[in-house]
């Protein structure tokens, strides 16, 4: 049992590590260093990946059609977030800034490539690890739906918690000491 739950988690993640780590390796394959503007793209690509995650494995959970019918209704919907995307990276290329240009190259052949790796991936292990019919464990719904309530029932305590979390992250942003001036990378 707790075999098959590993196996659960590894198909989640490996959709999303396998597109952050194709970014990373056109990157290499084009020759383009790692600086200060491109280094986020793999994470973007891990934020797109989560989401399209969540609606591949909710919609695979909730139909008894498989894998196909899955790719097919989910799939137009995950390859327009990931075209759009590409599509805003591509629209850099309108500026002359040479770092600029690697991080829109990058950019909109990393989204577009981690979208082909994630979907067929998806596909091919959708057809090998069924998800879990099982429901939600009953502490994971007691947990959520205590912090609701302890939220809804003091707002003010949780404004002030907030407010005082924001000031703690500004002070200590403010600390921090940049390694090198920000205009020797952007000109």
């Amino acid at each position: 049992m707790a075999g098959l739950q590993f196996l659960r988690f590894c198909w989640l993640q490996s959709r999303r590590f396998l597109g952050a780590v194709s970014v990373l390796g056109l990157s290499v394959w084009l020759g383009y260093p790692i600086n200060v503007l491109n280094n986020v793209i793999p994470l973007l690509i891990l934020v797109l990946g989560r989401a399209d995650v969540v609606h591949l494995a909710g919609h695979l959970k909730e139909s008894d059609h498989g894998a196909y019918d899955t790719v097919a209704r989910i799939g137009p919907a995950c390859a327009l977030t990931a075209l759009t995307t590409a599509l805003a990276f591509a629209c850099i290329m309108l500026t002359s800034n040479a770092q600029l240009f690697e991080f829109e190259v990058l950019g909109a052949l990393g989204t577009s490539l981690a979208f082909v790796v994630f979907i067929t991936t998806c596909a091919l292990l959708a057809q090998v690890i069924r998800p879990s019919h099982y429901p939600t464990p009953k502490f994971a719904n007691a947990f959520a739906s205590g912090l609701t309530r302890l939220s809804m029932a003091r707002p003010r305590v949780l404004i002030v918690a907030a407010s005082a979390l924001l000031a703690v992250s500004v002070v200590g942003y403010q600390q921090t000491k940049a390694w090198c001036p920000l205009y020797q990378n952007l000109p």
